[in-house]
């Protein structure tokens, strides 16, 4: 949700609500890499190209780490007033598997 955060933050004035769902949100000034647990955060940095990138690829990685990455962004929602936290029984990507659900969701908050 980094992209999609940097464009709420740089015109905030468009938007009257950004709603996350299950979603790496870094606070401000941090990145998403500043969220992974430190024994991930080599394996991203060292693929940081001089002009600031990581280079994006035609590869899924079907080994997912055991970490659960959205528990920190998640506690921090629930413990700032700043945040609706809202949660729902659902997996992780429910924007894919409910999209109608997941379309009802702005209207009900």
């Amino acid at each position: 949700m980094v992209v999609a955060g940097g464009a709420v933050d740089r015109m905030s004035g468009r938007f009257a609500r950004a709603v996350y769902f299950d979603a790496l949100v870094p606070r401000d000034g941090a990145s998403v890499v500043d969220l992974l647990p430190d024994e991930y955060q080599p394996y991203f940095t060292s693929r940081i190209t001089a002009d600031g990138r990581i280079p994006l690829a035609d590869e899924y990685a079907t080994v997912k780490p055991t970490a659960d990455l959205i528990e920190s962004a998640a506690r921090h929602a629930r413990s700032t007033a700043a945040w609706d936290y809202k949660e729902i029984d659902a997996p992780h990507d429910y924007m894919i598997t409910h999209p109608l659900r997941t379309a009802e969701v702005p209207r009900r908050i």
